[in-house]
């Protein structure tokens, strides 16, 4: 009986495994050739919400992260999360996970007031990601494409509002002492420009 509970421990770890590389893949596919949305943001954001908490699903957290931005567009998160249902349910992923896969994807936005732990860390995670250098630096490239911003200032006055959205919107305290820095970062990076553009 031992044996067998070993055997069966070691093909759910192999079908998970396989699942993982499945999911990653489909995001690689579907979000090639982006900067702001790619692969390496949702990669990101799998690893920051794991830092960020403890008491998760990590099948949920990385099917989420991985899948939450696959379609962009005017119903981003509708789309995403018809397509990522799509997905999982092809590869045979557990039904009642889909659902709340599907959840987290529609609660992604800063103003979002996900339910589950797993969404909790996928919502901070998002905004953990959109600030500091790296926050900016996507945050100028999707500027263009999503507003087809013109001016610098432009960028400034759109990044300048999404800060302060989204560190009002911050959800774990967890994620209030994990992002001091980037908040730092994304001020100073604020002020230079403002005193650059010559903004009052």
């Amino acid at each position: 009986m031992k044996n067998k509970n070993i055997f069966i421990n070691l093909t759910n770890k192999k079908k998970g495994v396989k699942m993982r590389s499945i999911i990653e893949q489909y995001c690689k596919d579907l979000t090639a050739g982006r900067l702001t949305y790619g692969y390496d943001h949702s990669c990101r954001v799998y690893y920051y919400a794991k830092k960020l908490g403890d008491h998760y699903d990590d099948s949920i957290l990385h099917a989420a992260s991985f899948l939450y931005k696959i379609i962009l567009g005017q119903n981003t998160k509708e789309d995403s999360a018809l397509r990522a249902e799509s997905i999982l349910s092809e590869i045979g992923f557990p039904v009642e996970k889909i659902y709340l896969i599907k959840n987290i994807i529609l609660n992604t936005d800063p103003e979002d007031r996900p339910e589950t732990i797993e969404g909790k860390l996928i919502h901070d995670a998002i905004i953990v990601d959109s600030l500091g250098a790296v926050g900016f630096a996507r945050y100028s490239v999707g500027s263009f494409f999503w507003h087809k911003a013109q001016k610098v200032q432009t960028i400034y006055e759109e990044y300048l509002n999404y800060f302060n959205i989204a560190v009002n919107n911050i959800l774990l305290p967890s994620t209030n002492e994990f992002i001091k820095k980037r908040i730092e970062t994304s001020k100073i990076i604020l002020d230079e420009l403002k005193n650059e553009l010559n903004i009052d």
